[in-house]
């Protein structure tokens, strides 16, 4: 991170107040989302950041806002926030489901998988 040892030891240890330029230097360092760190702290939830630090879910979202400010620009101001509450429950919520599916789907093939294999297997003292 190219920080001194007291200097990381005291971000790591939260002693000074969040320098956005050591989380971006942690973050990069540690191949994690600098976002999600951030967010973590926004939504009290430490573990939000270990979640998202290989699909960089906050890095993403943080991207498509900003395409979406470049392209509206003065008009984001007229969203109105009960349409913003429904389309980003709605992704929300698909993306939960997409991912509960997703899990099932994927501990089926497992399961069906090493039925397979140990049903190929030579019973012993053939």
């Amino acid at each position: 991170m190219s920080l001194h040892e007291r200097t990381y030891e005291s971000f790591e240890g939260g002693a000074n107040r969040i320098n956005l330029d050591h989380v971006e230097r942690f973050a990069r360092a540690t191949n994690s989302d600098p976002y999600a760190l951030q967010a973590a702290l926004w939504i009290g939830s430490p573990a939000f950041a270990a979640r998202c630090a290989d699909n960089k879910l906050m890095l993403v979202l943080s991207i498509a806002l900003q395409r979406l400010d470049k392209r509206l620009g003065d008009d984001l101001r007229t969203l109105d926030t009960r349409l913003l509450i429904t389309v980003f429950t709605e992704a929300f919520d698909r993306v939960a489901s997409e991912a509960v599916t997703r899990a099932e789907t994927a501990r089926a093939w497992m399961r069906e998988g090493e039925a397979d294999l140990r049903d190929g297997r030579p019973t012993p003292g053939r």
